[in-house]
């Protein structure tokens, strides 16, 4: 994976860390929420 791939990567999984932090009052995101988290440990 290139450095740009990987960075494009990083912004989507942020921005969907985002979104499933808004709506954790509305439904459980949990294990969404982990698995976006592992996979931005991953590509670090």
């Amino acid at each position: 994976m290139s450095e740009l791939e990987r960075n494009v990567l990083q912004v989507a999984l942020d921005h969907m860390e985002e979104h499933l932090t808004a709506i954790s009052s509305e439904t459980d995101v949990t294990g969404r929420l982990k698995a976006c988290k592992n996979l931005q440990k991953a590509i670090k």
